[in-house]
């Protein structure tokens, strides 16, 4: 009895750290692996192994996730071993361990909570930046015509653009709202990082990211059935416009980035001329495509993408890099078109089970999820990424837990730590 008490009170103590990682997934690195740390370790020495593998293997998503893991671990026998290659090969294992570890909707809310409160966070130092309100200190990492205090801009905007989607999602989510003022303060932090993202910061990945994650809302506007039908075409037909009016402005960063970006093909096509960030994601695609059709089915192995591309430009005026700018490129260079499917037969089974999900809202924000990092992978190696990795990883393990059997099991001590209101926003 006393061992079982024992356990829960380890368990808990993983679930508590659960809920405060993801604070700092974009504020700080160090302090994001310092607390993850602890959560896996508490989650192992809390045993209760054949319970937790029964979360797992009961969920589809956990069980894609092992087979992506496999893969690569596969891949680790004829790649090369080095400390990047088995995190990222390891980080894996987050989405099944979170799966196994968040039974509770009590205990997704609260993590995701966490999560949110960082970004709201990030917003406001970020437009005090913009302004030059912030006084020099050593922690902020980017400059004030970057607005990015914590991170590059890349990162920075990936998550703002999936921010606003979740903001958005919540202003519109429930028809038993007890107040318009939660809806009003969800739709302006919504609003100031839609700004945020198309004037201030310059990451296109996240501008794109939020474009696409803007069509996706309008359709699910549309069908929002307790806002009145005339309410509904308004709404998407006035933000549309603004939308639109946004991207044809001149001082709108989006608007800059496109005419940078033709800018620096045209120069390609003419003169061969490599510069900014879209010529070299040319270059790297254009190459690592050759390395795939040397070794077509199983890749280079996992870790062997840098190896593999300095031969392939050896003798040439290319510039080396770590990744070609492109998770599915990345993949399937190291694991071959066997690896790629994998991988993609796993955001397949998120997009699926994303509608099986009990908390409809949940399963919104699962598909904003997962169209960002669809989108994001195409122009980043996202799962690579500190930052964008450790999020898609925890994130999915978060979301898709509540598919789970027997998701309360031992946990009803849980709420001796977390406060009992379950709804994302109330």
């Amino acid at each position: 009895m006393e061992f079982t008490k024992l356990k829960q009170t380890v368990e808990n103590f993983a679930l508590f750290f659960s809920v405060v990682f993801p604070f700092f997934i974009l504020i700080s690195t160090a302090a994001m692996y310092i607390l993850l740390g602890f959560t896996l370790l508490f989650w192992l020495v809390s045993a209760n192994f054949s319970q937790k593998w029964e979360a797992i293997k009961s969920n589809p998503v956990a069980m894609a996730a092992l087979f992506f893991f496999a893969i690569s671990l596969l891949g680790l026998t004829y790649g090369e071993i080095d400390a990047s290659s088995l995190s990222d090969t390891f980080r894996i294992l987050l989405i099944p361990i979170f799966i196994s570890l968040l039974r509770t909707e009590r205990a997704r809310v609260y993590g995701l909570r966490s999560f949110l409160a960082s970004l709201v966070i990030t917003l406001l130092l970020s437009y005090l930046y913009w302004f030059d309100l912030l006084p020099e200190w050593e922690v902020w990492s980017a400059s004030p015509a970057e607005a990015t205090p914590f991170t590059r801009y890349i990162t920075h905007s990936i998550f703002m653009a999936l921010g606003a989607f979740i903001f958005a999602t919540m202003a519109i989510a429930a028809e038993t709202r007890r107040t318009i003022m939660l809806r009003i303060i969800f739709s302006l932090i919504a609003g100031l990082m839609a700004f945020n993202i198309l004037f201030m910061v310059q990451g296109k990945t996240g501008q794109l990211a939020f474009l696409l994650l803007f069509l996706f809302f309008l359709g699910s506007l549309l069908r929002t059935k307790f806002i009145p039908l005339w309410l509904r075409i308004s709404l998407v037909t006035v933000t549309t416009i603004m939308l639109l009016g946004i991207i044809v402005s001149p001082q709108s960063a989006i608007h800059k980035r496109s005419i940078a970006g033709f800018n620096e093909v045209t120069a390609f096509k003419e003169n061969g001329a490599v510069g900014g960030s879209v010529t070299p994601r040319m270059v790297f695609t254009i190459n690592s495509i050759e390395i795939i059709k040397k070794n077509p089915f199983l890749g280079v192995g996992t870790g062997g993408f840098s190896q593999a591309y300095s031969e392939q430009v050896q003798g040439t005026d290319f510039a080396l890099t770590s990744n070609p700018h492109n998770e599915y490129i990345f993949i399937a260079t190291q694991l071959g078109v066997v690896g790629l499917f994998v991988f993609l037969l796993l955001l397949g089974t998120q997009w699926r089970k994303s509608f099986s999900l009990d908390n409809p809202e949940m399963g919104t924000i699962a598909r904003g999820l997962i169209l960002t990092f669809v989108l994001a992978s195409m122009l980043s190696s996202t799962l690579m990424d500190s930052a964008e990795g450790t999020l898609f990883y925890w994130m999915s393990g978060l979301l898709f837990a509540g598919l789970s059997k027997n998701t309360t099991l031992h946990l009803s001590s849980v709420n001796k730590i977390l406060p009992n209101r379950l709804r994302l926003w109330r």
